[in-house]
């Protein structure tokens, strides 16, 4: 008979098709095995359900649910692990996890030392919930300083998050599924399939790619990129923007040498690489437009909570209106900048 804990229980056995109530924690130890355990959506007033995987522990096919959390420590290790909205698969050091499932608002976070081998990361809006505690509408892989996963599959509205000092290897992004490499994450033989895109950031490492066709590649200013092919679009240069969007992943959009004209709003950011311009824009409500080195902006608006950042590259007759910002930075130049009442420039010295 299934049994329901709303304690801390010690698995030191096998346990089949357990359910973890508000308030309740199992501690898998060693030669403890939890298989198919559920953890119950967690209630405004109670206890977050945790099943804790600790040295030679074991958990295969876990449900994790809103609120609830999938520890795995130094030894213990899960397989086929569901991380479903708002649930959390924390891979500790010396833990590993293998074939999860990471749906809409559910997180894995592979920490230092811990292995992540073969997660399916699925985006789009989570399901049974409208407010989501851990900021994310996305399913999302994090890989933070000296954690490393393998063979990652980025699914439709997933992102893989690679940040300093964490790796990830051989990972395959699908249809509007996303990977960004951030400062110091590395990422080594990506695989960017029709609809997929990934993002290097300054200072962020790509060792190894290939872009199928209707795959999309941006690598901003100041990203080590290697031994790139494929018929896909590869962007570093030019006029580049980036729609993050609620409940999926990030969609990049090349508009090749120059932008001339339209809107910029809503957390969205538009690029001036290498050899690009952008004209007339008027950015507005989180918006942000950056000139790099080699790019321009030409007579753009800056308007209520837009920015506007020149970082090594060129600025002439910006109009910074109420609300708006500029930064110069970085050895950029702004000519014959107009702030107006309420707006505010920015210059920042090396």
């Amino acid at each position: 008979m299934a049994q329901t804990f709303s304690s801390t229980t010690t698995v030191t056995g096998i346990l089949t098709s357990a359910t973890v109530a508000w308030g309740g924690t199992l501690n898998v130890i060693s030669g403890g095995e939890v298989i198919s355990t559920s953890l119950q959506e967690d209630g405004e007033q109670a206890g977050d359900p945790i099943v804790n995987v600790s040295s030679g522990g074991s958990a295969l096919s876990t449900v994790v649910r809103s609120g609830g959390g999938l520890i795995v420590f130094d030894g213990g290790t899960a397989a086929k692990s569901l991380i479903d909205y708002n649930g959390v698969l924390s891979v500790e050091g010396g833990g590993q996890a293998s074939q999860s499932t990471i749906t809409a608002g559910g997180i894995e976070l592979v920490q230092a030392g811990g292995i992540s081998t073969g997660s399916t990361i699925i985006g789009g809006l989570g399901q049974g919930t409208t407010i989501n505690l851990l900021g994310f509408a996305e399913g999302r892989q994090l890989v933070v300083s000296g954690g490393v996963v393998n063979d990652s599959s980025i699914e439709s509205g997933g992102i893989l998050d690679v940040f300093n000092g964490g790796s990830a290897f051989n990972a395959t992004i699908s249809t509007s599924g996303t990977s960004i490499v951030h400062k110091d994450g590395i990422s080594q033989n990506l695989i960017i399939q029709n609809g997929g895109e990934a993002i290097v950031e300054a200072g962020g490492t790509l060792d190894g790619a290939i872009v199928e066709a209707k795959g999309t590649l941006l690598a901003l200013p100041g990203a080590v990129v290697s031994a790139v092919s494929g018929s896909g679009t590869i962007i570093a240069g030019g006029v580049a923007n980036v729609v993050n969007q609620e409940g999926n992943a990030p969609k990049i959009t090349y508009y090749g040498t120059t932008q001339t004209g339209g809107q910029l709003a809503s957390s969205a950011t538009d690029y001036a690489l290498v050899g690009g311009q952008i004209n007339s824009l008027t950015v507005s409500n989180s918006g942000t437009v950056i000139a790099y080195s080699g790019g321009m902006l030409n007579s753009d608006v800056i308007e209520a909570l837009g920015t506007a950042i020149t970082t090594g590259g060129i600025a002439h007759n910006l109009i910074i209106a109420s609300g708006g910002a500029a930064t110069l930075s970085a050895g950029g130049q702004n000519f014959n900048t107009v702030v107006e009442a309420g707006g505010s420039q920015a210059v920042l010295f090396n």
